[in-house]
């Protein structure tokens, strides 16, 4: 019980943070898209406790960006990814298939949202991309 309030607690502040509008700077000229993946934004397949991810970002924006964090809500818990190693220059696609070996559909569940929060030289949430519908591939 103390551990979850404990992890609760971290989440929360760690939210707070990512919503404060020290940032603002740092994310002008951002603005990121999701395109279709077949009939969905993103599809995800499903083997042995490991879960896979195939999506298209575009950068719509005047800014490139150089890294995104990948933020999973299942039914039951939320997983986070960082992708550091990956630019996506202004006007163009980034298609991905991203291996989350640490997301376990048995212990959080089905996906219900997927957003895709760009960075710049920070994180810039108020600029993050949600899933609108989510499939099997």
């Amino acid at each position: 019980m103390i551990f979850a309030l404990v992890i609760l607690m971290l989440l929360i502040n760690w939210g707070f943070h990512l919503y404060s509008d020290e940032n603002k700077d740092n994310c002008e000229g951002i603005q990121l898209a999701i395109r279709n993946v077949g009939s969905n934004e993103v599809c995800y397949s499903s083997s042995e406790g490991n879960l896979s991810l195939h999506f298209i970002l575009e950068n719509k924006g005047a800014a490139d960006i150089n890294g995104i964090v990948i933020w999973i809500f299942g039914e039951k818990g939320t997983v986070l990814k960082e992708i550091s190693d990956i630019s996506v220059r202004k006007d163009s696609l980034y298609d991905a298939r991203v291996d989350l070996v640490d997301y376990d559909l048995a212990s959080y569940g089905a996906l219900n949202e997927v957003q895709f929060i760009p960075k710049k030289n920070s994180l810039c949430p108020k600029e993050a991309a949600k899933t609108a519908s989510i499939g099997v591939c």
